[in-house]
């Protein structure tokens, strides 16, 4: 009961696009979790811990109108991955497998036990997606915010998708935002042609949005 009411809460909250004017996120740290820094934002209530994955290129700062008034009663976190913030980087690949271990990383590191009620906003989604699939007992709820999903460039008007999506990698990798190799906002250009049709099957995603001449979706 105490789950359910949770959720209902916290969904209420997002499609209501919580009007208040909180313009910052609280209690943001730095903090060592395997061998390197991230930046969090955490409150600790006696609720399952609401979880918040941002998209493409963000930071939790995204979160900055719908963060505050759930962490006042319910324990949330909300967090920077590799690269982005003053997270720091890494060299692994960017893709889901790496993400939520490094997110599962964190929430154990912080003594935050499951259930879940993890909440995706667009490339953050496709991130939540995976970790509800492999991980369905850790979940109690998966909320999806403008979520990118696995087949979304497929079909009528792809093509003009993929335009939009090539045009916003370049800005990405001109704003110094993506480097190779690194996971700066997150990609890895060296995945292969079969590492992107294993994207669009099971969710994972470099962060940057594509590969040369296969589109791995939005964020």
């Amino acid at each position: 009961m105490k789950c359910f009411c949770a959720i209902t809460a916290i969904f209420a909250l997002l499609l209501g696009l919580l009007s208040g004017c909180a313009k910052t996120i609280p209690n943001v740290k730095i903090a060592e979790i395997g061998r390197r820094q991230v930046e969090f934002a955490l409150s600790r209530h006696d609720t399952p811990p609401v979880v918040f994955e941002t998209g493409l290129g963000g930071t939790l700062a995204w979160w900055r109108e719908v963060y505050p008034p759930i962490a006042a009663s319910a324990t949330a976190l909300a967090y920077n991955r590799a690269g982005g913030g003053a997270s720091e980087a890494v060299a692994s690949v960017r893709d889901g497998r790496h993400v939520v271990q490094e997110l599962r990383g964190l929430l154990a590191d912080q003594g935050l036990a499951p259930p879940y009620i993890l909440v995706g906003h667009s490339l953050g989604g496709l991130y939540m997606q995976w970790y509800a699939r492999h991980y369905p007992q850790e979940v109690a709820a998966l909320i999806l915010v403008d979520s990118t999903h696995p087949a979304q460039l497929k079909g009528r008007g792809g093509h003009r998708k993929l335009a939009v999506l090539a045009a916003l990698a370049v800005r990405f990798v001109v704003a110094g935002n993506c480097r190779t190799g690194t996971g700066r906002a997150g990609s890895d250009r060296r995945r292969s042609a079969g590492g992107s049709r294993l994207s669009q099957r099971t969710g994972n995603r470099a962060e940057c949005g594509a590969t040369l001449g296969r589109p791995l979706g939005t964020g």
